[in-house]
């Protein structure tokens, strides 16, 4: 029976080095946030909502170019649907609608990206699910015609659907032009 072999250390490389920072002032951001929304004291929470965003946004820039990205798909997801939510409970509809399409709209960009760090491609496709979900609740709500939703779910499958597959099982199943 050969021995187990015990993988050597590697070296640190720069990729390794390269990490998301901390998410704690977003979550103490958001904190606030949610305080201030039971509280009922809606101007505050907009406010330290709006930041929490800014902050969010800041993450997902950083893992784009970081080798963990953490949780950056998911907080961003979380800001703006808590913006969003903000503005419907306000009768502000237009103002919720971009803040359900703005994280569908970055989350598949950013999956269908060459360029996007794997990991983070892979937190994107995952969190699509809820931005889909999101925006396809407040789409229906608000009577969008059913070919707009539709869209916007076929676009999140495509996404997930080809994201799922190898780049070589993606070239075979391409079609040929001979």
């Amino acid at each position: 029976m050969p021995k187990s072999r015990v993988a050597q250390p590697q070296k640190p490389t720069h990729e390794h080095i390269r990490q998301l920072p901390s998410d704690a002032h977003w979550q103490k951001l958001t904190h606030a946030a949610n305080s201030a929304f039971y509280s009922g004291e809606r101007q505050p929470a907009q406010k330290a909502y709006a930041a929490a965003l800014i902050e969010a946004e800041r993450l997902l820039v950083i893992a784009e170019n970081a080798a963990n990205p953490g949780n950056a798909a998911t907080i961003l997801v979380i800001s703006h649907h808590n913006l969003a939510e903000l503005a419907v409970d306000a009768g502000q509809t237009e103002i919720a609608t971009h803040h359900f399409q703005a994280p569908f709209d970055r989350l598949l960009s950013l999956a269908r990206k060459s360029s996007t760090p794997s990991q983070l491609r892979q937190s994107c496709i995952t969190n699509l699910k809820e931005a889909t979900i999101g925006l396809v609740t407040h789409l229906q709500t608000k009577g969008a015609p059913i070919t707009l939703i539709a869209d916007t779910i076929k676009k999140a499958k495509c996404v997930a659907n080809g994201a799922s597959r190898s780049p070589k099982a993606a070239l075979r199943s391409s079609p040929r032009l001979s």
